[in-house]
């Protein structure tokens, strides 16, 4: 439907998209994926398009091959400093919008909960 009405370049990302990345990017056929921790991979691809290069090299990038086949680029690291850096028009949408203003304290976790996808998207090393 999106592609019928729109076209504007289609970037997924999220935690399920970080643990199937793969089988999403088939099934939804966006331009591109971000898996994993998507802050500076999604800052770099959109500065690649703008600038019209290539952003194959861009770290937790999917996206298609020329010859269909899904390429995943792997995360190399995590973020390191979790700087809260909250933007007062933005904050104001938010907590306007819905009342509260969501706050990440920390990322990662040592745990192996057979539940849980932390350790997955985020890392085992718990970062504040």
């Amino acid at each position: 439907v999106i592609r019928q009405n729109s076209r504007a370049v289609v970037i997924m990302g999220g935690s399920g998209f970080s643990i199937y990345p793969d089988v999403l990017f088939k099934e939804l056929a966006p331009d591109y994926g971000v898996q994993g921790e998507g802050e500076e991979s999604i800052r770099e691809l959109v500065s690649a398009l703008e600038e019209k290069k290539d952003p194959a090299g861009i770290d937790g990038l999917v996206y298609a091959r020329p010859d269909g086949t899904v390429a995943i680029n792997p995360h190399k690291q995590y973020i390191t400093t979790l700087a809260l850096n909250v933007e007062p028009d933005n904050a104001h949408f938010y907590f306007e919008k819905s009342g509260m203003l969501n706050i990440q304290t920390k990322r990662g976790c040592p745990y192996g909960c057979i539940y849980c996808s932390y350790p997955i998207i985020e890392g085992k090393s718990v970062r504040l």
